[in-house]
């Protein structure tokens, strides 16, 4: 029985390189927080269900 070839090379260092790229990318959620004040909006949230509950 002849194999078959597929697109998928196995590459042993795949899983260094896709951290590599996410580390130059950059952690979205600490570009987000410079412009949110999630405490300030957490206490907003919570001022609000504890109102209506």
């Amino acid at each position: 029985m002849k194999s078959r070839k597929t697109a998928i090379k196995i590459d042993l260092f795949a899983a260094d390189l896709h951290h590599q790229k996410l580390d130059q990318l950059g952690d979205p959620l600490l570009l987000i927080g410079a412009g949110i004040d999630f405490t300030a909006l957490a206490a907003q949230v919570d001022g609000c269900s504890a109102s209506t509950g």
